[in-house]
């Protein structure tokens, strides 16, 4: 997404001048943070953000280059106060996408149909349930929004089955696993608002079901990731959430030792899948599989890839060794065998 300019009460904020008090805003802090999330969502990067919001011509610089006390702090505070905004706004912008125009959502959904698509589904109702699944996005495509009003009938023919019961109880299912969030339930001649919240469900550190095609069973980019950071790095991850908490929260979340939280929860934001706030932590911005990308994880620097082949050439060899061990077995003399002189 490119890079939009700031609109409404965020640029009389930061551009205007006007007061954090008459724009309805609690706090100071409360007013810098929405301003910094609405540039996140119009497509900023964190340099787009050093440039405009350090900027001391501009009123609203202010708010990242003076204290809480008044005081005008120095650079690198100014820039650590700008950074940790920046990710946790990019951490809640991740989980709370936001859309400009129908053709943004149409490509989102795009992408999130062909991964629900070639996820692994199991259970009974597996199939059931990503068939309604892709209805619904389907739809959502067609309309162009991420939220849609969808009756157990409408899921019934999207889905192609027989009976509208099972659709709707698709649609409970799919709510209670959070693929789905009720808006609003239905009422009469109206059928019930759902929200797509497929993105955030595939990213969760607990979903190990999805996989591409012809990738094995056994894990998949996530999967890499926690083969080199350590199961207790990928217990933690996964209590992370983008509420702030100490590491002794997540910890007890966790159900990990302290220690092993602290220890790990910086590993984690070096590969920025945490965060550290001035409130506590919080999920990072990137997900399991960027991590695995960006460190190039793949190909022969996988370690699934290097245990899949020390196995293919330990087998090799082994077939060798008994193929040799046959060859070179000497033949056995037995009287009985041999013929007698005529």
């Amino acid at each position: 997404m490119s890079r939009q300019l700031l609109m409404g009460k965020f640029a009389e904020l930061f551009y205007g001048g006007k007061s954090w008090e008459l724009s309805g805003y609690s706090s100071k802090v409360a007013a810098r943070r929405a301003i910094m999330l609405h540039a996140v969502n119009q497509g900023w990067t964190l340099e787009d953000c050093r440039k405009e919001f350090l900027n001391g011509y501009y009123e609203g610089s202010q708010f990242w280059t003076t204290g809480d006390d008044g005081r005008n702090l120095s650079g690198a505070e100014s820039d650590k106060r700008l950074r940790n905004d920046y990710l946790k706004s990019a951490a809640l912008a991740s989980q709370q996408p936001t859309y400009h125009h129908a053709a943004e959502v149409r490509q989102e959904l795009s992408m999130l149909i062909s991964r629900v698509e070639t996820r692994a589904w199991r259970g009974r109702t597996g199939r059931t349930d990503r068939d309604v699944l892709i209805g619904v996005l389907k739809r959502m495509s067609e309309v162009g929004s991420d939220r849609i009003n969808f009756s157990a009938r409408d899921a019934m023919l999207a889905a192609g089955l027989g009976s509208p019961t099972t659709a709707g109880n698709a649609l409970k299912r799919l709510v209670g696993d959070e693929w789905l969030e009720l808006t609003e339930g239905s009422g009469w001649g109206i059928a019930a608002e759902y929200k797509c919240k497929v993105a955030v469900r595939l990213n969760r550190p607990d979903d190990t079901g999805e996989r591409e095609p012809g990738e094995a069973k056994t894990g998949g980019a996530d999967h890499e990731t926690w083969l080199h950071l350590g199961k207790a790095a990928r217990d933690v991850y996964g209590s992370l959430t983008v509420e702030p908490r100490s590491a002794r929260q997540i910890a007890r979340a966790a159900n990990v030792h302290s220690s092993t939280a602290t220890r790990n929860l910086p590993k984690l934001q070096l590969e920025g899948l945490a965060v550290l706030t001035e409130d506590g932590w919080i999920i990072g911005p990137l997900s399991p599989d960027d991590v695995t990308s960006g460190n190039t994880w793949i190909g022969s620097n996988s370690k699934t890839q290097k245990r899949q082949d020390r196995v293919a050439t330990d087998r090799i060899s082994n077939e060798m060794k008994k193929q040799v061990m046959v060859d070179d077995t000497p033949e056995i003399y037995s009287p009985a065998l041999t013929p007698s002189p005529a």
